[in-house]
């Protein structure tokens, strides 16, 4: 992260020389050089202030990358970034944190707490711990891709998986059957998987080879397989986004015609007011972040692959603005 980080810090001087943005910001000599060279790494909250500075919308970029949780109100005060934070570590161990981002405990417990700022490039880490993966996804919030080329390998895999799961939402499920199923034989994998999904098996052959060119799926002697975790921001494809949702509320909805075995449906129709409804989405979006850190806690070799598919709406009168 420390290239991405120098590089977030020129992308966000822009044409202005280095000299003249330093002064701008209050500061003597040639700081901003050495942010850029690597020669200093500025707090977190000085690369977000010189961001505000330049007109660039810094809690929007909290707000864009998870509109789940309430965007800090000042980012440059970090103690209001602590709450965001915590919001997307969820119930994730503190242990489970420093061992993924190879710290110590203890510099993560103080940043969780806001007992101390962290670097940009320890943010970005941070982030991309807490995440699944995504800090380029909330670097892109702040500055034009392009102009961070050490994450533009990541850019361009994640347009490709886009695109390909707008396109055919199914192949959302390959990728996590190939782990849940491994070791695939490899003269049936294609067959098994077709199966599994129910597609035809031209079809599942080219969503495979898909996936491998995007890197999602691998091929360690001859047999599929996945190496590491990775998390899919849809919040900038709102049509990606609707299209899975929709995926899979139709696939639901045929399970409950033909259900298997552990398939669980619930449903409840009741008046309430425009506060309880308010609260209810409160308590949902609350729900999806626990399982999501569930999810992370869970056994590292998993057996299944589950759909969870909760959908709130309501009749009557439209809220006041």
């Amino acid at each position: 992260m420390q290239q991405a980080a120098q590089e977030l810090c020129r992308a966000i001087r822009g044409h202005r020389s280095q000299v003249a943005f330093a002064r701008r910001l209050g500061y003597r000599g040639h700081a901003i050089a050495n942010w850029e060279a690597g020669r200093r790494s500025p707090a977190i909250t000085e690369v977000l202030r010189a961001a505000a500075l330049v007109g660039i919308d810094v809690p929007g970029s909290f707000r864009d990358f998870e509109p789940r949780l309430p965007a800090p109100a000042d980012p440059t005060d970090f103690a209001t970034v602590v709450p965001w934070l915590q919001g997307l570590r969820g119930r994730t161990s503190q242990k489970d944190l420093a061992r993924a981002m190879g710290i110590s405990r203890h510099r993560v417990g103080r940043w969780l707490r806001g007992e101390a700022v962290p670097r940009v490039h320890e943010f970005l880490t941070l982030v991309h711990a807490l995440s699944g993966g995504r800090a380029a996804d909330w670097v892109a919030k702040l500055v034009p891709a392009d102009q961070v080329p050490s994450l533009a390998p990541w850019f361009r895999r994640t347009r490709l998986i886009q695109n390909l799961v707008a396109d055919q939402p199914w192949v959302s499920l390959i990728r996590p059957l190939v782990r849940v199923l491994h070791p695939l034989d490899p003269d049936t994998e294609i067959q098994q998987l077709a199966a599994q999904v129910g597609i035809p098996e031209s079809q599942m052959a080219e969503a495979v080879a898909a996936l491998e060119s995007c890197g999602l799926i691998q091929r360690h002697g001859g047999v599929l397989t996945v190496d590491g975790g990775f998390t899919m921001d849809l919040a900038s494809t709102p049509e990606a986004r609707k299209t899975l949702k929709s995926h899979w509320s139709t696939i639901g909805s045929k399970r409950i015609d033909a259900p298997r075995t552990g398939d669980l449906f619930s449903f409840n129709v009741f008046t309430a007011s425009h506060d309880l409804v308010a609260r209810l989405r409160d308590l949902q979006r609350s729900y999806f972040r626990q399982v999501r850190a569930l999810v992370g806690e869970s056994a590292q070799e998993p057996d299944q692959v589950v759909v969870m598919n909760v959908h709130l709406f309501a009749f009557g009168h439209e809220p006041t603005p």
